[in-house]
Parts: structure tokens; sequence; C-alpha cells
């Protein structure tokens, strides 16, 4: 699942339905969407530079960027990098501070703000976090496809449950999308820092409190200092730049970092609402909710109370034992509200069903299933005899077929002396009268003819259409060609175009409306027999022919059928 096309078709499967092709794409969309907000990985990462001039003051952001990871400049062999303020905190300090020293950036509009501004030419490094590259048919894959191809195939299901509005569906999708980002991101955080503890650690000096940034005051007069990020004050030097420690108030619950630069904070209370000390058991929790399907690993939930939910409950197997017990009809719950449902009440012994707002009372079997069906009229219908009415006690009747007009016999002569001029059925589908007539002798009977055509002079191999004037309906006894050719009649033309890439060597198929081929030899008659039975589909006396000349060199085909005639 590596490209554009691999994952529509998986998506396609997962969905098992064809009215979504065309929306497919729009989910991918989607799912892409989501993933460059909350996907903030290594995989994404890009490095912008940009030449600085001096005293330049901004710099314009990438058109792909997202978020920033990190901002440094490069100046020869040296790279630094660049602390983040917030656009409030940057006035501030420009308020407040006289610096000559390239240290700080902030977010300006569309543009990356330096301050102070570089005193001479440099580069600027950004290393930065786009959004997911979209996949098109010609874009067909990016990085995240190549490696984490479930994620997509988990979100653009979810988009399209959600699409569908199956809510039970899109939250489970949804729950795998949410735990394949959250993979994705370990993944990069395994990449970017190793499995390793994460330490904090302060900031180093070089002794001399130099700061290791580039001085504003001109193009060769800054100095370079120790590797930073800058430490606390040197021995002799001024202040450095680096944290300078941190403390935790067990009272308050608040973390305080402190820095020499001015950019300390304190964290709210971190002891959360049970003083830190959270939760010793479930039942402690009173609003607990799932973040996504309950595995019960092949356990049971048991216990006393009651389920209550909006939605379905779906076994796949097993005997399901589910009491429908009220103590009455009265403790019934509401049949419009609970329409479908059913319900025992035990005070009379009888199960009902809610349907139209009200319970239906489901008959006993004591009530059906035995004794007698008393006062039940049976009266036959047309065509049949036998009534009886079931108060006398004789619950079988025979109904029998009435009469019908006609009297049994046997109508029509083998010897063909007699024939059936009309048989006479009423609406219920009974015979009621038959006429028959003597079989008149003599009439005269159609006799065989000949029919050609030719097919003008044709190069050997070449094939070419002709027509004969026929029949509509024929029997065909011989064909007869005055060269060697490939003969092939149809019962129309629309057969024969249809036919016209057949090989020779291919039997043609049951419905390719082929009445009869042949391959004949220079003068020769092939027949048939028997004979064979063929029309026009149009009701027409042309009749259509392909004609291939096989004589070796070309020939002026002359094709003849001998037919009778079996339709007027």
């Amino acid at each position: 699942m590596q490209n554009y096309g691999t994952l529509k078709s998986f998506i396609a499967d997962f969905l098992a339905r064809d009215d979504l092709t065309s929306q497919i794409g729009t989910f991918i969309t989607l799912t892409e969407q989501r993933m460059s907000r909350e996907l903030d990985i290594a995989l994404l990462e890009r490095v912008a530079r940009a030449s600085v001039a001096q005293g330049q003051q901004f710099v314009s952001l990438p058109t792909d960027l997202r978020s920033i990871r990190e901002v440094a400049y490069v100046d020869g062999d040296t790279r630094r990098a660049l602390y983040y303020l917030s656009p409030a905190q940057l006035d501030e300090r420009k308020r407040s501070t006289t610096t000559s020293e390239l240290a700080y950036y902030s977010i300006t509009a569309n543009d990356l703000e330096l301050l102070a501004t570089p005193g001479k030419a440099l580069t600027l490094e950004i290393v930065y976090n786009e959004g997911v590259a979209a996949l098109t048919d010609s874009e067909p894959t990016n990085t995240v496809l190549a490696r984490h191809g479930d994620c997509y195939l988990q979100g653009a299901l979810h988009q399209a449950f959600a699409f569908l509005q199956d809510e039970q569906r899109a939250q489970y999708h949804d729950a795998l999308f949410t735990r394949a980002l959250a993979e994705i991101k370990k993944d990069s955080d395994r990449q970017r820092f190793g499995t390793a503890d994460l330490q904090i650690r302060r900031g180093i000096s070089d002794g001399g409190g130099s700061t290791g940034l580039v001085s504003t005051s001109s193009s060769t007069g800054g100095t370079t200092g120790a590797t930073g990020p800058q430490g606390p004050a040197g021995a002799d030097g001024a202040d450095g730049l680096g944290w300078t420690g941190g403390s935790y108030d067990a009272g308050t619950g608040v973390v305080t970092f402190t820095s020499d630069d001015g950019l300390g904070f304190s964290t709210g209370d971190l002891r959360g609402s049970g003083s830190g000390s959270g939760i010793s058991n479930v039942v402690e929790d009173t609003t607990p909710q799932l973040g996504g399907n309950l595995d019960l690993n092949s356990n049971d939930i048991t216990g006393t109370g009651d389920i209550d939910l909006t939605g379905t409950i779906t076994a796949t197997s097993g005997g399901s034992v589910i009491p429908f017990y009220f103590a009455n009809q009265a403790a019934f719950p509401n049949a419009t509200t609970y329409h479908g449902a059913i319900a025992h009440s035990h005070a009379d012994g009888t199960m009902y069903f809610a349907h139209g707002g009200a319970w239906e009372r489901l008959a006993k079997y004591s009530e059906i299933g035995s004794g007698d069906i008393t006062a039940v009229n049976i009266t036959a219908g047309t065509g049949l005899t036998g009534s009886q009415n079931t108060a006398s006690g004789d619950h079988n009747q025979t109904l029998a077929l009435a009469t019908a007009g006609i009297g049994s016999g046997t109508y029509g002569s083998t010897s063909n002396t007699t024939k059936i001029d009309t048989i006479t059925v009423d609406a219920y589908g009974r015979v009621t009268a038959v006429a028959t007539g003597a079989v008149s002798s003599g009439g005269s009977q159609a006799s065989r003819s000949s029919a050609s055509g030719s097919t003008g002079t044709i190069n050997n191999n070449q094939t070419t259409n002709i027509t004969i004037t026929g029949f509509k309906g024929y029997g065909l006894y011989s064909i007869q060609t005055s060269h060697a050719a490939w003969v092939r009649l149809y019962v129309d033309t629309s057969s024969r175009t249809s036919d016209a890439t057949r090989l020779q060597s291919v039997d043609p198929a049951p419905d390719a409306g082929v009445v009869a081929e042949t391959i004949t030899a220079t003068g020769t008659t092939v027949n048939f027999g028997p004979a064979v039975m063929g029309y026009t589909s149009n009701a027409s006396t042309s009749l259509p022919l392909a004609v291939t000349n096989l004589s070796g060199s070309s020939a002026n085909i002359t094709v003849t059928l001998s037919l009778l005639q079996l339709e007027a």
C-alpha cells in the first residue's frame, strides 16, 4: 500500500460497496489535512536556508511551513541556534534592553523577525515541518504513505463512515487512526532522540562570559564564544543565557523554572484533583469514558445493575438468556419509545409485542394449538363443488372440479383424417368446447431453387461482403463456389459485422448469428445433411454473406445457394 491507486483499492475493499468510488479521493484529502495538523515528525522536517543581509530585520517564512523546530544562523564555520520569544516578549525586550547581539526571533505575520539585526551578512537556517504532501494520480506517493499506509487507510475509513453517518464504525476507525498517529509520533521521537532517558542539563559558560553571538556593531567586530547554548554568568563576563535551575513546591504543586535571561516560568498545580494520589479503584471514577472499543479478552462482564445505551446489541453465536419479565402490563415500558420490543406479563401469563404505540397480545398455544375450529363455513367457488359447515362437527371435506360443459373423449385422429379447428377455454382454464373437422387433401408443395451472387475481383485472402436474394425462412441444401473460398452465411448484417474479426480456425459462438459456413475448393459443391434451417432476423429476403478468396490469386468468386422456401 505504497501508492495512491493501491490505497484507493484497499479503501474500496474495506468499504465493500461500489457507490463511493468518486468520494474516496475526498476521504483521503480530509485524512491528509488532519495528519498535517497533528503530525510534527522527523519525516516531515525540511531545512530552508536564506541569505540575510547586514541590518535585515525580517525574513520570509517558507510557504509550506506548518511549525518551526529550530532557527539558527551560520557564519562561516560557526552555527548558533536562536531563542524563540513571543511577539509580546520580543517587543518587551526591544523596549527594556539594548542588545547588539543576534540571539532571538519571533513570528510576525508571515515573516521571521530577528533581534538584534545582524551586523554582517550571514545565512539563516530554518528547520521546520511541512504538511503531508497531497496524493494525486500524478504524485502517487509521499513519505508518510511509504512508511505508514495503515494510518492513511484508517483515517480514510473514518471519514467514509462519518460520511455515511455510521457513527459506530466511524468511532471505531477514528480510534485506530488516532492510535496510528500516536505510534507515528513515537517512531519519530525514537528517530530523533533514541531510546535513552531524557536528561535536562544546564548551559555551559566559556568562563569568560562571552556570549558566542554575532555582534551587530560592524561586519568585522563580532566575537565567537564556546559552542552554545550559552550558560550562566562566567567568572568575569556578562550574564549568560542558560537555565539556572528549577524547584517544586509540594504545598502548591507548582514547578518553577529560572533563567538568567528572564525567561523563567512556573507551571500550574500538577497534583491533580486527587492531590497527586490518583484513584485506587475503578469505582472511584463516577463518570468513566472509553477512548476506544472495550476488548473483553475472552472474559465476561458480570454484576448487578442496568445497561442503558443508544445503539444495537449484536451477538454472533451462543444461547442468549434475556428475561423479558414484568409483574403486569402496567409495568410495561412505553410502546412507542420501545417499538418492536417484547414483554412478558406475569400477572396474566402472556407475551406482548410493541407496535403502533400499543402492546399487542400474542395468542397462547392452548388457544390455537389444540381443540376444534367451530362455526366456520366452507363454500365452493366457481368451478368447484362441495360445501361444509364445521359447526356440524365434520371437519373433513373434499372439493371437486365441476363439469365444464364438454364430455370426456378423444378429439382429432392419428390417421390425419380429423382435425381440431378450435378449442374454447373459460376464465378458470377449463376446456368448455372443441370443434373438429375433416382434413382436406391436395395442395402444392414448394420446390428447391438456386440463388447466386458474385464478389467481383478480389485479391487472394481478401474478404468482401455480398448479398444474395433468397427467402425470409429457408432450408439450405448446399453451397457451391466458382473458386476456392471461405463462405459464411448470416441471419443479419450486424451479425456479419460482429463476426468479421474471427479467424478461419475459430468456430463461431452459438449466438453469433452464423447460419452456415464452409471452406470450398475450386468449383466445389458442399452438400449439407441434414439440410440447414436458416432465416433472416429482420424478415428480409436479402441474405448477407461474407466471402474470403482462398484461390491463391485474384478472382471473381460466384457463390450459389440451393434453397427451399419455408416462409411466405
